[in-house]
């Protein structure tokens, strides 16, 4: 087996001592319990293993010869350790949030991995939904956030969507984050009457959805 790889090849010997109708290759995870996950004709002494789902560790294998007619003979057990590389348990887009008049910072929190893998950033196109633009991408993570900036943005104008998607080092699209949503801030001002007036689009979209909204106020003098 070598890494990255979604099966594992075998190659055995013919059975000798009545004609073989087939051959299974056996499997298990534990060295005990095993189960056929392939069948190639009593001609064919080439297989494979493909895995549906990888789990690592050694894994267990034989060749089980059938006669079809109720006989069978097993070959010796092989054992291969199988070293995929794993999955961060959780990656959540925690926050779009915008820092600057032409930036927003996108988080992602995931789980510290051995193995770096792949944040690929991307925004919302604004006049087609159903389209994506990777505008980044960030291999980590040796922390427990993975950020990036967007800096090709009009924040003080619209209000942008984001996801993630996850690429593990053998280059498969392994899963991709909620949607995050910055918040648009609108505002007018009645000097006359003494007040101003603000209203805000809302943020999305967090599991539990937001709790509150706080009001920040600068007083710029001079």
């Amino acid at each position: 087996y070598t890494l990255c790889d979604q099966f594992i090849p075998f190659e055995w010997t013919a059975y000798a001592g009545w004609n073989v109708d087939h051959y299974d290759i056996m499997h298990s995870t534990d060295g005990i319990n095993f189960s056929s996950v392939a069948t190639y004709t009593g001609s064919e002494l080439l297989g494979e293993h493909t895995f549906i789902t990888i789990s690592n560790g050694i894994h267990y294998y034989y060749i089980q010869a059938s006669s079809g007619s109720g006989s069978i003979s097993n070959s010796n057990v092989q054992s291969l350790v199988v070293n995929y590389p794993s999955t961060p348990q959780f990656h959540y887009l925690s926050s779009a949030s915008v820092t600057t008049d032409d930036t927003i910072d996108i988080t992602v929190r995931t789980e510290t991995n051995s193995v770096p893998h792949l944040y690929i950033f991307q925004r919302q196109n604004l006049f087609d939904p159903l389209l994506w633009e990777t505008i980044g991408e960030v291999s980590g993570s040796s922390g427990n956030f993975v950020t990036f900036n967007d800096t090709e943005v009009s924040p003080q104008a619209l209000s942008y969507s984001y996801r993630v998607i996850l690429k593990n080092p053998c280059g498969y699209f392994i899963d991709t984050t909620n949607v995050g949503t910055t918040i648009l801030l609108r505002g007018e001002d009645f000097q006359e009457e003494f007040y101003d007036t603000l209203f805000w689009s809302e943020y999305s979209n967090w599991d539990n959805g937001v709790d509150q909204y706080s009001l920040y106020r600068c007083i710029v003098t001079g």
